[in-house]
Order: structure tokens, then C-alpha cells, then sequence
């Protein structure tokens, strides 16, 4: 006894899957914010803290 989903509902599903086909989650300039910020950043700011104390 489920009820159907309503039709603008359905509708933004299907979009969102049909975007999912479009190109590559994540492009070179992402890759380089996702390694500097992610990786790169933490690990400078350890050293100073660790240089520091």
C-alpha cells in the first residue's frame, strides 16, 4: 500500500539521474583544491605546530 509519488517529485528524479551521465564529478581544478586543502594545508599547519612549540 504505497502511495504514488507526486508528479513534480518524478520529475526532479528524473533530472537528477539524467545529469549523472554528464561528464566527470571532479575536474583538474577540483582534484588540485581537494589536494590542497584537503591534504597539503593540515599538514604544513601540523609542522609550523610542531616547529612552533
Amino acid at each position: 500500500m504505497t502511495e504514488p509519488l507526486p508528479a513534480e517529485l518524478e520529475e526532479r528524479i528524473a533530472a537528477l539521474e539524467a545529469q549523472r551521465e554528464v561528464g566527470a564529478d571532479f575536474d583538474a581544478v577540483s582534484w588540485f583544491w581537494l589536494i590542497v586543502l584537503g591534504v597539503l594545508l593540515p599538514v604544513v599547519l601540523l609542522l609550523i605546530a610542531w616547529w612552533a612549540r
